[in-house]
């Protein structure tokens, strides 16, 4: 028998998945910077306990990229947490999906979002 052994690579990062699908007209939140803020100082509190109960986090976000908070919240996150991979489900296939945009810049802020190489996949769920 062989002794090679596994060689550590230090400590197993615990990988923590946030979900967001909201509204795409935020006309009612009214001051969106102070919503941005609250998400940023929210998510700082959350990574802070994690990683002083369980050492490093690495966070996957799941949402949809639809415009208004879908949008707004990984943006938020990722100031946080740069490296925050992606996961974009979608209702339909997504050539529909980018028609549903409110006009061709948001059509290609998505398409750009998907493409970003921290993205894992894009797909459409099923019975979607």
């Amino acid at each position: 028998m062989g002794t090679d052994t596994p060689r550590s690579q230090g400590p197993v990062p615990l990988v923590v998945t946030v979900g967001v699908s909201g509204h795409r007209r935020l006309s009612q939140l009214g001051d969106l910077a102070r919503t941005q803020t609250l998400i940023r100082e929210h998510f700082r509190v959350l990574r802070s306990r994690l990683r002083e109960a369980n050492g490093p986090v690495e966070f996957i976000l799941i949402s949809p990229l639809a415009e208004g908070a879908d949008r707004i919240f990984v943006d938020a996150l990722r100031e946080e947490e740069p490296g925050a991979r992606l996961l974009v489900p979608l209702p339909f296939e997504q050539a529909s999906y980018e028609a549903s945009f409110s006009d061709p810049d948001a059509a290609e802020d998505f398409r750009r979002r998907v493409a970003d190489p921290r993205t894992l996949e894009c797909f459409v769920v099923p019975g979607g």
